[in-house]
């Protein structure tokens, strides 16, 4: 199912990219070839056709675990567009500072934020539920999935999600445990992408710059192939310099970028 069409401009005239749910496209060019700029292009092209959510390369890993969450609305609007009032036309200024392809995205605190309110109404909704019927089903959060893909992918580490914080420690060792802000910046950039999946509206395209920073090779492909497969309703776009993440793409579409100038 097509969520949405453009056409970026090439030296052998527009080429038309149209991306679809549940597949992916891959961009790869070297260092200096314009990637960023084209991803803030294909950002703006998609806007008002559809959902577009873009991690830029330079993101901030400064995690604040002891974030106090307004209403789940007010949380997303805030993780999507940089501002609780939402909408497309504030993303370039909140989110953006004005400054999209430089611009230092800095959102790990609305990420915990959603996170928390998420995990907030669901039990809320679940006790109700319960209430009136204890046959009721447990409910189950997207902090619970993000925490099943972490201990897939990171088995000598256990996530510990309390009430109102998160922690991690050594695998068997929960006595020995600290505040997840205290977290390898490459299990921060794990649970960061994790949940910033977790968190997209139905048929949103996911638009992520360098995929590969800070994460191991061991676990790298098997992070986005998780992501992948977690939001079969979305459409995730990469660019990056990576030959071989490229090529763990099997199944993804994917373009060589010469450069890029806007």
């Amino acid at each position: 199912m097509a969520i949405g069409a453009i056409t970026i401009p090439s030296v052998q005239g527009d080429l038309p990219l149209t991306l679809e749910a549940g597949k992916s496209v891959v961009f790869i060019g070297a260092n200096g070839a314009g990637k960023t700029r084209l991803g803030v292009m294909i950002e703006s092209r998609f806007q008002g056709q559809a959902e577009v959510h873009r991690i830029a390369a330079h993101r901030s890993l400064q995690m604040n675990t002891a974030v106090q969450p307004p209403s789940l609305d007010r949380a997303l609007k805030q993780l999507r567009y940089g501002t609780a009032e939402g909408g497309d036309s504030r993303k370039h200024g909140f989110r953006w500072k004005s400054k999209p392809a430089i611009a230092m995205l800095s959102d790990f605190d609305h990420l915990i934020a959603a996170l928390y309110a998420e995990e907030n109404d669901v039990s809320v909704k679940f006790r109700q539920d319960a209430r009136a019927n204890p046959a009721t089903p447990v409910a189950t959060t997207k902090l619970d999935i993000l925490r099943e893909i972490w201990q897939e992918l990171l088995p000598h580490r256990n996530l510990i999600v309390e009430a109102s914080n998160v922690k991690t420690a050594p695998a068997g060792q929960i006595y020995a445990s600290y505040n997840a802000a205290e977290m390898s910046d490459g299990e921060r950039v794990i649970f960061y992408l994790l949940g910033q999946a977790l968190l997209l509206q139905s048929k949103t395209i996911l638009i992520i710059d360098e995929p590969e920073l800070h994460i191991n090779k061991s676990v790298l492909s098997k992070l986005f192939d998780k992501i992948e497969s977690s939001r079969p309703d979305c459409s995730i776009v990469y660019i990056t310099h990576d030959v071989e993440f490229a090529a763990s793409r099997h199944a993804a579409t994917k373009f060589v970028i010469r450069t890029y100038q806007k």
